[in-house]
């Protein structure tokens, strides 16, 4: 398989890696992943949400006294 992306979409990709410290192909097929397993972006938001309140739990506590 090729994928075609243009200049711009490559280097976002890259930019995106580096910042998450993974790589391309990661993200690439990360997302295609997603896709085939019909993961919506309202579930990849959940997801992040949960995970932030799990790791915060304590902080988040002491925000809210």
């Amino acid at each position: 398989m090729t994928l075609r992306i243009s200049d711009d979409e490559t280097n976002r990709l890259r930019e995106r890696a580096d910042a998450d410290g993974t790589s391309m192909h990661d993200v690439a097929l990360t997302a295609i992943r997603d896709y085939l397993d019909g993961r919506t972006r309202a579930d990849l938001v959940f997801d992040a949400l949960n995970d932030t309140m799990i790791r915060y739990e304590s902080t988040l506590k002491r925000l809210g006294e």
